[in-house]
């Protein structure tokens, strides 16, 4: 579900890094929602925000780094030089 709203807010809507950020981390203070691994969509949240690649990449890295895996494997270039990613060419 979050990897599908930022895609939504920056592709449909052009809201920015910071807004959207902005909004998960509202979505994971509210009360309301219970929302899966959540201290690792905190920990994604933070390297999305300062780094590169997409939200997506971060979360599905930090969940398999959680359980155990080496790196991601991604078609993101950007996370040519990121650790924890082997991108495909």
């Amino acid at each position: 579900m979050l990897c599908e709203l930022v895609w939504v807010l920056s592709r449909l809507y052009r809201q920015t890094k910071p807004q959207i950020a902005g909004y998960i981390e509202q979505i994971l203070s509210t009360a309301q929602f219970s929302i899966e691994h959540d201290s690792l969509v905190r920990v994604a949240l933070r390297l999305w925000r300062s780094g590169k690649g997409d939200f997506s990449d971060h979360l599905i890295g930090e969940i398999g780094r959680h359980a155990g895996c080496r790196d991601t494997v991604t078609f993101d270039r950007e996370l040519r030089h990121v650790s924890g990613f082997s991108v495909i060419a």
